[in-house]
């Protein structure tokens, strides 16, 4: 496993794909490998193929989390929002503590601009952060530290490992639905709890943006 492991963390997908079909041992789990099979496929951009390993691995062990949440975001890299969200959706039936599914599932109503849906489910994924403890927030097996950045992705809203940090990012995006819904108090409202929670960095920075823009509105 760790040199697969190694080859993920490198950017090596071709290799580690041909290491998964020569070794035929590697996890005690079968579904594991049809499911590092896919990551290495998404990572490749060759969406289609992740897709159906994706499925594969689900055939074996749908009570996934992790497999249902590569599969939903497969779906919403290769532009199919809508299945998408349903498969974010499924990753919230198996476990209703993995926060960032809230959020991803927020962010793609907000790309459609249906606005009003996507702050329901940032405020969803607000209370659940409000009342689950932060173990309960993550992936029901632990994904090894080496891999979990190339798999989940450096982008705040991907980072199911580090849940506490989506507050500011679910306050600034229901700040931008209140914004582009001309309900400026609203947003001014959901702008400055983002900067009170993190004033700094790109959380922090998009709050002040926003709030520079809604000052302009108001002269």
């Amino acid at each position: 496993m760790k040199t697969l492991y190694k080859l993920i963390e490198q950017g090596k997908y071709h290799k580690a794909v041909a290491y998964l079909k020569k070794e035929k041992h590697i996890f005690d789990e079968a579904w594991l490998k049809a499911y590092y099979m896919a990551e290495c496929y998404k990572l490749m951009r060759k969406y289609d193929k992740a897709v159906a390993y994706f499925h594969a691995a689900l055939s074996k062990r749908f009570d996934s989390d992790r497999v249902h949440y590569g599969l939903a975001t497969t779906l919403e890299k290769s532009m199919r929002y809508h299945e998408a969200i349903e498969r974010f959706k499924t990753v919230i039936a198996v476990n209703p503590s993995l926060i960032a599914a809230y959020g991803k599932i927020g962010l793609l109503y907000a790309k459609n601009t249906e606005f009003e849906e996507a702050i329901a489910w940032f405020r969803m994924g607000i209370s659940r952060l409000e009342t689950s403890q932060q173990s309960e927030c993550t992936f029901e097996k632990t994904m090894p530290p080496m891999v979990a950045p190339k798999i989940l992705g450096y982008d705040t809203i991907a980072d199911a490992t580090q849940p506490r940090l989506l507050y500011p990012y679910f306050a600034n995006y229901i700040g931008v639905c209140y914004f582009e819904m001309h309900r400026y108090t609203e947003a001014k409202q959901w702008f400055t709890e983002a900067l009170h929670t993190m004033p700094f960095g790109e959380e922090g920075n998009i709050a002040s943006h926003y709030m520079s823009l809604l000052s302009e509105e108001a002269r």
